[in-house]
């Protein structure tokens, strides 16, 4: 059939388990031409990597680059990435290529794909699609191929389609539709489909339908949302890819999946673009006191794993007389083990790895062992959510500045972002999060706060654990990725009720976006179904006692409440709501495109949007100041008020005044020439939300620091974890706790 609308038409040869091709796998056809016969040649021959029933692929998406510097970046990263040892099968792509899928975007495309050392199976996003007037995948068709296609790998039928169908005229979605029927139709019944969309697939009509249809789906690789995340629908895991562009969430934005497909199920694993050979003793830093006390070297690169690591330990002192620390695996960058110096004086620790393709690292580094000795731990005080405390997040006494690991325990967590540690009677809890398929060991953990002793582990009623938990009257919650509720006995980690917040998602949600955190109130637990919209919760029972229609928006923001009004921003409005009811209060526009939670104090109402904090009067929403505060990325820190300071973290930390806005002073993020010369390709963002306890101010940064810094803006203490740290830290007496982005938990104590 003939087509006057804007779309080439294909044949398309599907590539069959055990062959590779030995030309395009298609032919297009341009739609300005009448004839209606064609004739192409597709050639196959014998592959035999294609056949084996266990083997692995990396996929990537959203790289929507705008310049050559861009373009330049995400080539290395592929040629990274697709250069790890084992024969990783292909690269797949789930769209957004493109800024807007210009000529001119797409001849730098060229060269990212051509940067990839194995095949490449590319798809469509909206950002592909011109992004002009008419919408349509032209360009797409002449520079890629096919908008929709399949091939086999390995027993597994892999079908690459269009969800974003606005950019398919009707005559070319028509034939989308019926080709993909076709083809599913044309697989034996029950063979094994992995489905690739830039969009995520609908529970209802993605999974439902087609498990209705006897289509038994693997999984779905997905992307759009430029952040990692894991969600399921019928136990199939829903994967959405992290952006190949860096810049969303800051450093360590861009992360590879590698998929393993056996013929136990899918497997996947994180892969942090821009690592070199990384391989550094974190804990101790360049000064430790004398007696036991953990030793933590991290060990990545972002195209090979790490088999081994050693650390041998020598004094000046006594240099024929090399401690041989034992090294176990904590998570995929780190390993632990214990450093106890019997004397003062510099120490040399000599580190030594192994990785997948037989390469050896080494670095040498000093510690100089001080006379000093670690406090006693002290808990006093709790910090029982993200937001506690009066005015929020400050606590009236604190751990001071000499601050040294005093233990650092591996959460289970991988790629962590929002698990901020709260603090309830001398326990530690943190959310565990696992964005990968199946999302393992997904739950809540709580931790002795003095010791890091575990007291007991909980699972995930449904999904991945990515935001804060709260502790209130004896009870942990949590709110899963995919919308559920669930409530833990804050003693023994027993499980009290679960919920989801949608009867939907008791098969699974496909998209496991959920990070807030429940929010305390007068009149229920608050929780929020993602963007909207928000419940009120009886905490003994999970019961929904009202319904709120507020919005948080898309990123990293959550509904808060002081007194009986509810207050939330997202890109385009802000508004207060009465609770329970949602009679409002106030509305006012809001521009920028990912915002923080709020908080109000003495009558103001402060938040980040964008590059600003904003101050408005809470009991009008009239703006009463605006202050320029530049970050990166869509995970807003949570401005929080120290006195006549407001202190809001961003590319770098900054204090501004409370009453107008100006600044105070800035702390800058900190550049270590050797740490960027093997992390390359980041950009930094300050994520982490501030805690002022006694006379100091915590933070962390994605330069990988934790840093104290006094009311003058003066840093008084550092200590760097060697990764990013996005979470907010804790503290309780004289200890303070900081969830990295590797997945440990670290508690700092004093010395003396």
């Amino acid at each position: 059939e003939m087509d006057d609308e804007p779309h080439f038409r294909f044949v398309v040869a599907t590539r069959p388990t055990g062959y590779k091709p030995t030309t395009p796998y298609f032919a297009r056809i341009p739609f300005a031409e009448t004839q209606t016969e064609y004739r192409a040649d597709f050639g196959f021959a014998e592959d035999a990597l294609s056949g084996r029933k266990d083997f692995w692929f990396i996929t990537t998406s959203d790289s929507q680059f705008t310049d050559p510097a861009s373009m330049l970046s995400i080539a290395k990263d592929y040629a990274q990435i697709t250069g790890a040892p084992g024969d990783p099968a292909f690269l797949v792509t789930v769209g957004d290529l493109t800024m807007s899928g210009t000529q001119w975007q797409w001849d730098m495309y060229d060269r990212i794909r051509g940067a990839s050392r194995i095949p490449v199976y590319d798809g469509f996003g909206g950002h592909d699609g011109n992004c002009l007037t008419p919408r349509a995948t032209t360009h797409y068709e002449l520079r890629i191929g096919p908008p929709y296609y399949s091939w086999d790998y390995g027993g597994v039928h892999f079908v690459q389609f269009v969800t974003e169908t606005t950019y398919l005229h009707p005559k070319a979605r028509a034939r989308q539709e019926t080709w993909l029927k076709a083809d599913l139709q044309a697989i034996p019944r029950g063979a094994p489909v992995i489905a690739v969309t830039h969009y995520p697939l609908s529970a209802e009509g993605g999974f439902d339908q087609r498990k209705a249809e006897g289509v038994n789906v693997l999984c779905q690789l997905a992307g759009h949302w430029h952040v990692v995340q894991a969600g399921s629908r019928n136990g199939a895991p829903v994967l959405i890819c992290a952006p190949a562009r860096g810049r969303d969430w800051g450093a360590y934005t861009t992360a590879y999946r590698w998929v393993r497909v056996t013929p136990e199920g899918v497997r996947t694993e994180l892969r942090v673009a821009g690592q070199y050979q990384r391989i550094e003793c974190v804990a101790p830093g360049p000064t430790a006191a004398l007696g036991s006390q953990p030793l933590v070297a991290l060990a990545y690169d972002s195209a090979r794993t790490v088999q081994s690591v050693t650390c041998r330990a020598t004094s000046s002192a006594a240099a024929d007389k090399a401690q041989t620390i034992p090294l176990t695996r904590q998570g995929d960058w780190s390993w632990h083990g214990t450093f106890e110096p019997n004397a003062p004086g510099e120490w040399r620790l000599d580190l030594q790895a192994t990785d997948s393709a037989g390469a050896e690292w080494r670095r040498t580094q000093t510690v100089r062992v001080t006379n000093g000795r670690l406090a006693k731990p002290q808990v006093d005080g709790d910090l029982p959510w993200i937001l506690a405390g009066a005015p929020p997040r400050r606590l009236p006494h604190g751990p001071g500045a000499l601050l040294q690991p005093l233990w650092v325990k591996h959460t289970g967590s991988v790629h962590v972002l929002h698990a901020s540690p709260v603090v309830a009677q001398g326990r530690v809890y943190v959310a565990v999060t696992n964005p990968n398929a199946g999302t393992p060991g997904s739950g809540v953990l709580c931790l002795d706060a003095s010791t890091g002793r575990e007291l007991w582990r909980a699972n995930s009623p449904m999904g991945d654990m990515r935001g804060p938990v709260t502790v209130h009257d004896g009870r942990v919650y949590a709110i899963s990725g995919e919308g559920w509720v669930a409530a833990f006995n804050a003693e023994t980690g027993q499980l009290l009720w679960s919920s989801p917040l949608d009867e939907s998602y008791r098969a699974g949600r496909p998209l496991g976006i959920n990070q807030t955190p429940p929010v305390p109130t007068a009149h229920g637990l608050l929780v929020s179904d993602w963007q909207a919209p928000q419940f009120l919760l009886d905490y003994a029972s999970g019961k929904q006692l009202s319904q709120i229609k507020g919005n948080v928006g898309y990123y990293a923001a959550f509904a808060t409440a002081f007194g009986d009004v509810m207050y939330c921003a997202l890109r385009g409005g802000r508004m207060a709501l009465k609770l329970p009811t949602d009679e409002p209060v106030w509305k006012g526009e809001e521009t920028a495109r990912s915002t923080s939670a709020g908080i109000v104090v003495n009558g103001k109402l402060f938040y980040t949007a964008g590059a600003a904090v904003k101050a408005l009067d809470a009991a009008t929403g009239a703006q009463l100041w605006q202050a320029s505060v530049s970050n990166a990325g869509y995970q807003q820190p949570i401005p929080i008020v120290w006195d006549d300071l407001v202190l809001v973290n961003g590319t770098n930390f900054a204090a501004v005044d409370l009453a107008t806005g100006k600044a105070r002073w800035t702390v800058a993020s900190s550049r270590d020439p050797d740490r960027f010369e093997r992390s390359q390709r980041q950009v930094l963002a300050g994520s982490s939300t501030p805690l002022v306890a006694g006379a100091l101010a915590y933070f962390g940064h994605d330069d990988t620091s934790v840093r104290a810094v006094n009311k003058d803006g003066k840093v008084v203490w550092e200590h760097r974890l060697g990764t990013p740290i996005k979470t907010a830290p804790a503290a309780s007496g004289n200890l303070l706790f900081v969830h990295d982005y590797a997945g440990n938990l670290w508690c700092f104590a004093p010395t003396f």
